[in-house]
């Protein structure tokens, strides 16, 4: 396997943002207990709220505006809660809903008001679920045989699917799988040569998803498209790539494109895929190398993910490309587009809205201090910027 991947820390643990120099009216909230009121274009920082010493606290998946999002907490202790935090009105913490073991939560819909993740219930089995405000859970019917359990990751903005992985916990073999919310479960094949493993990261409102497969025993991995119609597209890699290997991790809304990496040399470089499986390399992040890509927006024209390399807190940097710009750190990309991050606060981002405008991920400052961060950039600027960049008379992809 050519890459070291550092996918989002919540799946890890299961299976594994506009140049402008425009001064903006900027608010930054750090929230207690209570939330502290805020302008909807900012800059959030949230401590935690569990017993010290906190290991992390983010924001990992946001809602299409980035109004509402999901997090989790955990200490050195092995303490977790997950936790859903909108602008409006501030931290409220998950718990699991009545008559299940436990319950682990992975997405958002688009308008936050669906979570999707995995029941556990009393029989000991594992069901892609999906729960309500109100607490009301719907879970995934049974899988087809040999599978006896379900994982839900990833839910299309729309509510209607989730996509996740069907498997035998004896056997440990994970096959792509995607339920249509209330009604049924469709379990797709991966050829023998590239089975094993699989993980699940997106599903667009098509109900196409998107992740890798691959087998344990030769460490070779693919990228793949499994569409709705039933058909699947495992990427190509690019003929300049030194590795056969293709990663995918993001998808735009029309699945026009689908974004990952491929192996260079030593390097990774940032590529997508068209609807032809025709790839194409975006380039090397600079300085701080690609470790990971995390999403895009919904147009597949801005990508955001980690750097290989860590700052001073122990945080990966983060990364941003826009079509027409290239790359940038995400702390650049935010101040430049009107968004005041806080002198010593270094960021990992994990999740990016679909329309492009909020960040948010887990935060440190100076001396190591653990928070959840939202930032959100004015939407004025955005548009702007995209005009200043020439974007608006349709200047070529760098």
């Amino acid at each position: 396997m050519f890459i070291r991947i550092r996918t989002m820390r919540t799946l890890t643990k299961i299976r594994s943002l506009t140049r402008l120099h425009a001064m903006a009216a900027v608010c930054v909230a750090v929230a207690t207990g209570s939330h502290s009121a805020c302008a909807q274009t900012g800059f959030w920082l949230l401590p935690g709220r569990l017993p010290p010493p906190i290991d992390e606290v983010g924001v990992y998946r946001l809602s299409h505006d980035g109004s509402v999002g999901l997090g989790e907490e955990t200490t050195s202790a092995g303490q977790r809660v997950y936790f859903q935090w909108d602008k409006a009105n501030g931290r409220t913490d998950l718990t699991t809903p009545a008559g299940y073991r436990a319950f682990h939560y992975y997405d958002t819909s688009g308008d936050g008001q669906l979570l999707a993740g995995s029941s556990f219930d009393s029989s000991g089995r594992f069901s892609m679920a999906v729960v309500d405000r109100a607490q009301h859970v719907s879970t995934a019917p049974a899988p087809v045989a040999p599978y006896t359990d379900t994982e839900g990751y990833a839910m299309s903005p729309n509510g209607r699917y989730v996509g996740g992985v069907s498997y035998q916990p004896s056997v440990g073999d994970l096959a792509p799988t995607r339920w249509t919310v209330g009604g049924e479960l469709t379990t797709y094949p991966i050829p023998s040569t590239h089975s094993s493993i699989c993980y699940i990261y997106g599903v667009n409102d098509r109900g196409d998803m998107i992740g890798t497969a691959g087998s344990l025993n030769s460490g070779i991995r693919f990228g793949h498209v499994w569409h709705a119609d039933g058909t699947v597209l495992r990427l190509t890699a690019p003929p300049q790539a030194t590795y056969p290997d293709t990663e995918a991790r993001a998808i735009s809304a029309d699945s026009s494109r689908v974004f990952g990496f491929v192996g260079i040399g030593n390097q990774i470089a940032l590529t997508y895929w068209n609807a032809d499986n025709r790839p194409t390399v975006l380039g090397f992040v600079p300085v701080m190398g690609l470790g990971d890509v995390q999403s895009c927006n919904e147009a597949g024209t801005l990508v955001m993910g980690q750097g290989e390399r860590r700052n001073p807190t122990g945080l990966s940097d983060t990364w941003v490309w826009s079509e027409g710009q290239g790359f940038f750190e995400l702390s650049d990309w935010l101040r430049r587009n009107g968004v005041n991050v806080p002198a010593g606060i270094s960021m990992e981002a994990h999740a990016m809205s679909s329309d492009g405008l909020t960040f948010s991920g887990y935060a440190r400052d100076a001396n190591r201090t653990n928070f959840a961060f939202v930032a959100t950039v004015p939407s004025s600027g955005t548009l702007a910027l995209l005009c200043v960049a020439g974007l608006c008379a349709g200047r070529r992809r760098r």
